[in-house]
């Protein structure tokens, strides 16, 4: 199994079955974090250490760092339409950002699920709001109409970036605290990837909000986008 810090630059580690296990889809991320840029916390307000009534309603489940990651300035290309976009959304709106790839076997298809019911969930006022960028990190495979069939089963409107230069993935995904690997190719051509498992919440200021890690429950998700959505207001 391959473990990824989910913020620090930390090389992987590796263990398993007679002391060896190729690379796994799935990545642990660590629920509190000490960040590169502060402490990042769970189950914390957004604002400060005050305990006032209205912070203490809007305490959140996922993870929020005290410096939050700032995004604003970075753009996108989307892999079906060629346009270029930033990775903040418009006001008013939310957008989830998410690192993964169509063959993964069960963290991706899993926390795309999550994300559909969470938003099933909220007002129809709310969820219009929310869009999905969803980066490929096995962009091999991961051609465009692919990843518009799977990306599109869980969760619309969705934004697709397929970036074929290894470089600009990894400085994409650095700006996130997130990291991607591809495994050693196998006989018949098939290998493994190993990528950070987190899902990003970025408000229109660019930052990133919240990151809930793999498993994180789909009505926590939800309460979550409630709160971020009183704030935006």
């Amino acid at each position: 199994m391959v473990m990824f810090s989910a913020a620090c630059d930390r090389g992987p580690t590796r263990s398993g079955r007679n002391g060896r296990r190729s690379l796994a889809a799935i990545v642990l991320v660590t629920v509190f974090v000490v960040s590169c840029g502060g402490t990042a916390r769970q189950n914390g307000s957004i604002g400060g250490s005050s305990t006032t009534a209205t912070e203490a309603a809007n305490r959140l489940s996922g993870i929020v760092r005290q410096q939050p990651l700032d995004v604003f300035d970075v753009s996108v290309t989307d892999a079906r339409t060629g346009q270029t976009m930033p990775v903040a959304p418009p006001a008013g709106e939310l957008r989830l950002v998410y690192f993964g790839y169509t063959s993964c076997p069960d963290v991706c298809p899993t926390t795309l699920a999550d994300v559909r019911r969470a938003l099933r969930t909220l007002p129809a006022d709310e969820s219009g709001k929310v869009s999905l960028l969803f980066v490929s990190v096995d962009p091999e495979r991961d051609t465009a109409e692919i990843l518009d069939g799977y990306v599109s089963s869980f969760v619309t409107p969705n934004y697709l970036v397929r970036l074929e230069d290894p470089d600009a993935l990894a400085q994409l995904e650095s700006r996130f605290g997130a990291r991607s690997e591809l495994g050693p190719r196998h006989e018949d051509g098939s290998y493994e990837v190993a990528h950070t498992a987190l899902l990003y919440a970025v408000d229109p200021a660019g930052k990133v909000v919240v990151e809930w890690p793999f498993g994180t429950p789909s009505d926590a998700i939800a309460s979550d986008l409630k709160i971020l959505f009183s704030q935006l207001t």
